[in-house]
């Protein structure tokens, strides 16, 4: 019965800290930018780093942190924004897949000028290397 005792209590610790290290990473990533309209699909090699416990993420080198849109159990939208009105027209969504890793970024616009910006790759996690400090 003892051994039983001892080995629940250590999957309960292993499990929350799994739990914790789920908080906060980074993610490492490759795949495609597509920067014009009817530009062609390049490589490219990006990166995130998530809190998802302070709800802030940020770009490869983090010189400013941005709220996370919403977190679900299989994704994560970093941002969100759509805009239609008379002087512009567009629409932004920067999300990554929990499930698969897959990141999709689509930004466009058609008004007041055509503009396509796509990112599309697979990242994966790693550990979590902060966020830059405050000054004051």
């Amino acid at each position: 019965m003892r051994f039983i005792g001892l080995g629940l209590a250590i999957a309960l610790v292993a499990g929350s800290a799994g739990a914790q290290t789920a908080q906060q990473f980074d993610l490492t990533c490759s795949g495609t930018r597509v920067s014009e309209v009817d530009g062609p699909a390049e490589p490219y090699e990006y990166g995130f780093r998530i809190d998802l416990g302070t709800s802030r993420w940020c770009w490869d080198h983090c010189e400013v942190t941005y709220p996370i849109a919403e977190v679900g159990p299989d994704r994560i939208v970093l941002n969100e924004k759509s805009v239609d009105d008379y002087r512009e027209r567009s629409s932004t969504r920067n999300e990554v897949s929990r499930v698969t890793g897959v990141h999709t970024l689509s930004s466009i616009s058609v008004r007041p000028l055509p503009r396509l910006y796509k990112v599309e790759g697979r990242c994966v996690p790693g550990p979590f290397t902060g966020f830059p400090a405050a000054l004051f």
